[in-house]
Parts: C-alpha cells; sequence; structure tokens
C-alpha cells in the first residue's frame, strides 16, 4: 500500500478475519504492517502484508503450527486462523481501499522486549539460551520450501551481503572491510564441521520479550518467526549474542551466559564455539550495512535505526578484543576446556624424553 493501514483498518479486519475484537495499537516492523490486538478475549497480533511476501507468511504460520504442543510452544505465539473458511485458513487475502493485502494472526507474548530491561539480567540470557535449544531441537523435523529462500539475513552468505551493500554506508567501510577479513580467516577452518539446523535466526532483544518483576525478571518468550532458516546452529546462538552483547561493559559476559543457557540443553561443540564470535562479527557487518539502506528507503520507519549506534559501538569493540582469548571463554561456558591445545596436552599419558639419556656403569 501507499500508506500503512490505519488503526481502525487493522480492527475491523481483525474482527472481520480472525474474529478477534479489540482495539489495534500499530507495532514495529521492518516489511510488513504489525498491530496488537487488545479486546476482552485478551490480546493478538495482526499481520499485514503485500501479496508478495505470502511465502513468509506461510513459512511463519507453518513454523509455529509445527511448535503447537512442543516444549518451546508455551513460550511461542499461537496461530489464529480465519473464521469462515472450510478447513479455517492461517492466511487470508483482503481489499483494503483498493489494494489487495494478505492477513495473519497469532496470540500475544506479554512482557516487554529484553532491549527496555535494565539492567541486563545474565539468568535471563541463560534461560534465552535453554529456549534457543530447545526450539532448535523442535524444528529439527520441520520442512518448508521458503527454508532455502534468498534473503539478506542468511549468515552463511553474510560477507557477500555486506560487501555488496557497503555503498549504503556514510561512513565506516575500513572497520566493516577489515572486520569481515578478521571474520573469515576464522571462520573458514571450521565451517565444514558447523552442525546446521532449522532456526530462529533472529533472537534479537526486541524479539525476546521478558517480564520484569522485583523478584528478577524471567523469559516470557520469543517473537517474529519471519527470518526462520536452514543454517548454521551457531548462529543461532550468535544471533541473540549480539544483540545482548551491545552496550555492556563486558560484552562477552552475555555471549557466554547465552552459551552457557544452550549448554545444558544441547553444548556446543568446540567447532561451533570457534564460530561464535565471528559469526557475531557477521552479523553486526550485514545489520549496519543492510539497515543503512533500509533506512534511506524507510526513512520514516524509525524501528530500523534502533541498533545502529550501539552496533557501531561493538564492532570497534570487538576490533580492539582478543579473539582467541574470547573463545576461550566461550569455551568454558560451553563445558569445555577453554583452552583446547592446553587440553591435549594435559591428556597425554607419558611424555617423551627432554633429552637422550645416557647408561650408567
Amino acid at each position: 500500500m501507499n500508506h500503512r493501514p490505519t488503526p481502525g483498518d487493522a480492527g475491523s479486519l481483525a474482527r472481520r478475519l480472525f474474529g478477534v475484537d479489540g482495539e489495534a495499537t500499530p507495532l514495529p516492523g521492518e516489511f510488513d504492517w504489525n498491530y496488537r490486538v487488545s479486546g476482552p478475549a485478551g490480546d493478538f497480533v495482526l499481520k499485514l502484508g503485500s501479496p508478495g511476501r505470502r511465502p513468509v507468511f506461510e513459512l511463519i504460520t507453518a513454523a509455529l503450527t509445527h511448535l503447537e504442543g512442543s516444549g518451546p510452544g508455551g513460550r511461542v505465539q499461537r496461530v489464529v486462523r480465519a473464521s469462515g473458511g472450510t478447513p479455517p485458513s492461517a492466511i487470508a487475502e483482503i481489499d483494503v481501499r483498493g489494494e489487495t493485502l494478505i492477513a495473519s494472526a497469532c496470540t500475544y507474548v506479554a512482557g516487554i522486549p529484553l532491549a527496555a530491561l535494565r539492567p541486563r539480567s545474565m539468568a535471563v540470557l541463560e534461560s534465552l539460551g535453554a529456549l534457543l535449544a530447545e526450539l532448535d531441537a523442535a524444528l529439527a523435523d520441520f520442512e518448508h520450501p521458503a527454508l532455502a529462500r534468498d534473503f539478506p539475513w542468511r549468515m552463511d552468505t553474510a560477507p557477500a551481503t555486506a560487501r555488496a551493500r557497503l555503498g549504503d554506508l556514510a561512513g565506516g567501510r575500513d572497520l566493516i572491510a577489515a572486520t569481515l577479513d578478521r571474520a573469515l580467516r576464522r571462520l573458514d577452518p571450521v565451517r565444514g564441521d558447523l552442525p546446521r539446523s532449522v532456526i530462529h535466526n533472529d533472537a534479537n532483544d526486541y524479539n525476546v520479550i521478558v517480564i520484569p518483576s522485583l523478584e528478577g525478571a524471567r523469559l516470557s518468550g520469543l517473537i517474529d518467526f519471519g527470518d526462520v532458516v536452514r543454517g548454521w546452529r551457531a548462529a543461532e546462538i550468535a544471533i541473540a549474542a549480539t544483540y545482548a552483547m551491545m552496550g555492556l561493559p563486558d560484552p562477552l559476559e552475555a555471549a557466554c551466559a547465552i552459551v552457557r543457557g544452550y549448554a545444558s540443553v544441547s553444548p556446543p561443540s568446540g567447532a561451533e564455539c570457534a564460530a561464535i564470535v565471528p559469526m557475531v562479527a557477521l552479523r553486526l557487518c550485514i545489520s549496519v550495512c543492510v539497515q543503512a539502506g533500509e533506512m534511506r528507503r524507510q526513512p520514516d520507519n524509525v524501528y530500523l535505526a534502533v541498533s545502529q549506534e550501539p552496533a557501531w559501538e561493538l564492532l570497534r569493540t570487538l576490533a580492539r578484543t582478543d579473539w582467541r582469548i574470547a573463545e576461550f571463554r566461550i569455551r568454558e561456558a560451553a563445558g569445555l576446556p577453554p583452552n583446547p591445545g592446553l587440553a591435549a596436552v594435559a591428556g597425554r599419558t607419558a611424555a617423551a624424553p627432554v633429552m637422550e639419556q645416557s647408561p650408567r656403569g
């Protein structure tokens, strides 16, 4: 549409298509129009998009349907099916003032975004790591054609994506180029040993929902499955860590908390531990490059700019960080010996003589 549908449009569509009655309030989004619909039956999310977005809408509803009844199912949204169809459909097509839109609806996860939680809770981040591991396990047998789609937020194509969009940056191109080279030098030797899985792929601090309390915040759930993809399992940890690390005096503390939580369910391998910091760097690179272009195309979409300055600051911090020491900390959080080289030496049962022994008479 040329203009965002109004809250009145959204409320009317939610009631007519999905039987959800309530007041609609706009929510942020990168490509689609999202609304929180609050009424007597509870809160729901109405998602509206152009017909070209149908494959992604179908992927989201299929993934959420797959998760129903699973361990993580209680901490993700549930699909609301359109009323009036036989059988009821998860996606409806409607006309809004002469333009065709597609619509879907799901339940609302109560709480506030992790981005709004101060101070940052390491206990919540451990819970997030555990949830992501449970989620990846539950999605292991999920299949959908759109999992193989080409889009900017794939970790395996991140270097090419960032390099192709360097021209969108107003500055910082040298830092991005140097970071990409450094990340690939550490990632290339282990990429063949990285297990692949279906992953959420976007556990940023606005998609992680928490409930604050005087006793301490707790994890409420995870939203926005629009970036679900088949990719490296380690990328799931790295993407969540990227946003959790922003703005902290010791960013690795947050990454290690997520790794500990993930390892409590499914321990990462040594190769995955080696890949996490390079993948954090790659995610930062594509974030600042992709969002720079989108901010020019959508100057009124304030959501696109929320992580830009923290991302640049973390890029500068990583440029000053010893990634080898960072890997040791991540390995320790995963329950592995921190230094794999020392572990190999310590594991030897006998030492070779330093000098040839001379016989004594």
